[in-house]
């Protein structure tokens, strides 16, 4: 009798291995080979362990229920979501591309000339006088009929509000635009070396408007700019006289 139930415990132990080795393909921790090996895939193993009596002999024998899903069916649906989204940016980035060149106009001087183009057409006739490294800077821009209608400077002053790490002596530097046939001027915060970007700027306020001034958008950019770094200059003088 002794014999029978020694006998009944091997055979149900050799069983619950069996079924381990079918299920997950490994024995405590190794790989199990058997033929060729054979690379598993990653898996996540849901078990539900149940204890349950062996039939004539008491003996207490372990049941395992094991559902078993693989990485890429859990991680799948969301690398398609991302990758979905990855195709959507590319796409609006190829449409911003193919938008761009349609909309975007050049500037450029001719050589030996003071006449700016605008796409290869010519647009205004702009004299640039030093602008050199400490020289004094100015653009006098001409309409089509040949007439001086602006003026454009560069100045600038030191303010010690302005003194930090990328500007450590305070400089503060403007642009002033005078229109003589107007009686009018106005400071604009962009400095502009070459006639090209200053001309971009001029056609961006549609200060010049078929190769002629534009008084309605001179009185826009006027009212709009003002003289806020005059006001600020004088406001650093009254405290220094003080």
């Amino acid at each position: 009798m002794r014999y029978l139930r020694e006998r009944s415990k091997r055979k149900s132990r050799k069983s619950a291995v069996r079924r381990t080795r079918s299920c997950s393909g490994k024995r405590d921790g190794e790989a199990l080979r058997t033929g060729t090996p054979k690379k598993m895939p990653e898996l996540y193993r849901f078990e539900n362990r149940m204890t349950t009596p062996t039939p004539g002999f008491g003996v207490q024998s372990m049941s395992t229920k094991t559902a078993i899903r693989t990485k890429k069916e859990i991680i799948d649906p969301l690398h398609r979501f991302r990758l979905c989204c990855v195709r959507s940016f590319i796409a609006m980035l190829l449409l911003l591309g193919a938008a761009l060149p349609a909309t975007a106009q050049k500037y450029d001087q001719k050589k030996d000339s003071d006449m700016v183009t605008k796409d290869g057409a010519d647009y205004m006739r702009i004299e640039t006088k030093g602008c050199g490294f400490g020289q004094t800077c100015a653009h006098h821009v001409y309409d089509a009929a040949g007439n001086k209608v602006i003026i454009v400077t560069i100045e600038s002053f030191k303010d010690p509000a302005e003194v930090k790490q990328s500007n450590p002596s305070g400089n503060v530097t403007f642009s002033t635009y005078i229109f003589p046939t107007l009686d009018k001027k106005a400071e604009y915060a962009y400095v502009r070396a070459k006639a090209e970007k200053l001309a971009k700027d001029i056609d961006s306020n549609e200060l010049i408007q078929d190769g002629l001034l534009n008084e309605e958008a001179v009185n826009e950019f006027v009212l709009v700019n003002g003289m806020k770094f005059s006001q600020q200059r004088d406001g650093i003088i009254r405290v220094i006289s003080r």
